[in-house]
């Protein structure tokens, strides 16, 4: 589970950067508390936006540098990424983004619908370069949940009139509510049957999980990551533990 955590200064950058990033920390505390099948990373990107102009080598500087840190056994071992983005919106709209794997985004729109959040999460597709890219063109299975319509006709987006008043604590809970209930379908094996044939197939599951430099992280410890300065950086920040946090 991932999310972007920077913003320019030419822009405030409460919902884009700083909901998803709350979001994030907070997830990774309910997770700390459960009995997991699964490993799960939380990691946060910095250098998401553009130095200059949008590129394939201008964006995206965090998540390139942590797709392209990964092994191929790595590359195999993660069996999903949701990355989340400019999620607390009061106005919550998420459209399917459509990069984003079809049977993972399925499961997500079905859970909204049975939890009673259907109208915050819309058929009509929407295309998003953002930070799930890069692990897509890796072949890994990834969703990105946006909402990108910020204001009336998206005037709040980029500008100093990202604030927090034009934020919602309840936008944040969807989103959270659906992920988790999505991620419970994975685990006890509610998901569709082709794509559990798929999560089964690797080494996904009870063990240790490894994360890019090396070091052994147990399963239901959750490393939080950032891009420290630069972009070709990427140093760890924070590991959750199911009783305590340590910096």
């Amino acid at each position: 589970m991932t999310a972007a955590a920077s913003a320019p200064i030419r822009f405030v950058g409460a919902n884009d950067g700083a909901s998803s990033t709350a979001f994030l920390i907070e997830m990774a505390h309910v997770l700390a508390q459960r009995r997991n099948r699964f490993t799960y990373w939380v990691v946060l990107f910095d250098g998401q936006e553009a130095l200059k102009d949008w590129s394939a080598s201008d964006g995206l500087y965090g998540s390139r540098h942590f797709a392209q840190s990964l092994s191929a056994d790595q590359v195999k071992q993660i069996r999903a990424m949701f990355n989340v983005d400019m999620i607390g919106d009061r106005n919550l709209h998420i459209h399917r983004e459509s990069h984003s794997d079809a049977q993972l985004t399925d499961l997500i729109f079905r859970d909204a619908q049975d939890l009673g959040y259907g109208r915050y999460f819309l058929e009509r597709p929407l295309s998003v370069e953002d930070d799930h890219m890069p692990f897509v063109r890796a072949g890994i299975p990834a969703v990105e949940l946006i909402s990108l319509d910020y204001g009336p006709f998206n005037i709040f987006w980029h500008t100093p009139f990202d604030t927090v008043g034009k934020c919602s604590a309840v936008s944040l809970g969807i989103v959270g509510r659906v992920l988790l209930d999505a991620l419970d379908d994975l685990e006890s094996g509610r998901a569709p049957k082709p794509l559990l044939a798929f999560l089964e197939s690797g080494a996904a599951g009870i063990g240790t999980g490894r994360i890019p430099w090396g070091r052994t992280v147990p399963p239901c410890f959750f490393q939080l990551e950032v891009a420290m300065e630069s972009p070709c950086n990427i140093a760890p920040l924070m590991i959750f533990r199911s009783s305590e946090v340590t910096r």
